[in-house]
């Protein structure tokens, strides 16, 4: 049935530590700090203090992503 309600005990529950989620630019600020690199609203890699503030549907902050700089696994480095 679709309805049915499954019980799991407490045993076979694995808890996961809760990520820090800021709830503004200045929260976010403070736990990432200023000069922190993320992917802007268009896509554009910049320090998270400059980065335009945007919220979604529900009027709620919206983190910027994170810039994870990576190396291609094609390119030479002399």
């Amino acid at each position: 049935m679709i309805n049915e309600i499954k019980s799991i005990s407490d045993e076979t529950l694995q808890y996961q530590p809760f990520k820090d989620i800021a709830l503004n630019r200045a929260q976010d600020i403070k736990l990432r700090g200023a000069d922190h690199k993320v992917h802007d609203y268009n896509g554009k890699v910049v320090t998270l203090e400059s980065a335009s503030v945007w919220y979604n549907n529900d009027g709620n902050y919206v983190e910027p992503r994170t810039y994870e700089e990576t190396l291609c696994n094609i390119c030479i480095i002399n």
